[in-house]
């Protein structure tokens, strides 16, 4: 039976594993109205920040559109030195709720914001009609940044938040509404995990057939 000679083996086992992390969506603290030039004033924004309570509008017809409705205020603490990738938004929205179904309201625009004044990225407007009751409607993913270059920082303020405005198509006077609460959910990569190797040291046989033993 052939010998074979003493093998010496060093293992240096050490893994780098990223992981993610989505926080529960969370409900703003905070509703408010930000101009938009030529926009309609929301009634009550703040009253996307309470349980139950409704934000409305009457855009005008023929294109006429809201301005924004500033949902901020989320109290994330996402550790530093995360990486942010992606957020999530959710809300439920109406448009008139006597006249068809879907309503002839659309999104205008929906931004994220950082400084809770001015939009940040890209748009995430749907082109789908709202419906004529109350309905819940999904923004972004857990990969999604919106075109936006978010830290922890960014996401932690108070105001981070998102942009919602909507548009009548129709040629007649429309509402539409949003229902309390506006939420939010952040995916961060919290960076690396060290492994502990599972085994270092000297690993020798003598034989094919001998049992390896362990120093």
């Amino acid at each position: 039976m052939r010998r074979i000679a003493a093998i010496s083996l060093v293992v240096l086992l050490c893994a780098l594993a990223l992981y993610a992390t989505t926080t529960a969506f969370t409900n703003c603290a905070t509703g408010a109205d930000v101009v938009i030039a030529s926009g309609k004033v929301w009634t009550n924004p703040s009253n996307i920040a309470v349980s139950g309570g409704q934000a409305l509008n009457l855009p005008a017809a023929n294109g006429g559109f809201t301005d924004y409705l500033a949902a901020t205020n989320f109290g994330f603490a996402v550790p530093g030195g995360s990486t942010i990738v992606g957020v999530q938004v959710t809300f439920s929205r109406t448009g008139t709720s006597n006249g068809p179904n879907p309503s002839p309201i659309l999104d205008n625009h929906i931004f994220l914001t950082k400084d809770g004044a001015t939009v940040t990225g890209t748009d995430h407007a749907l082109p789908q009609f709202w419906p004529n009751s109350y309905t819940a409607v999904n923004y972004g993913a857990t990969t999604d940044l919106w075109g936006a270059t978010l830290a922890p920082a960014d996401v932690n303020a108070a105001t981070f938040g998102v942009f919602i405005s909507a548009v009548n198509s129709a040629t007649t006077l429309q509402s539409c509404g949003v229902l309390g609460f506006v939420q939010i959910a952040v995916t961060y990569s919290g960076g690396a995990r060290s492994f502990s190797p599972g085994f270092i040291g000297t690993m020798t046989r003598t034989s094919k057939e001998a049992a390896w033993s362990f120093k």
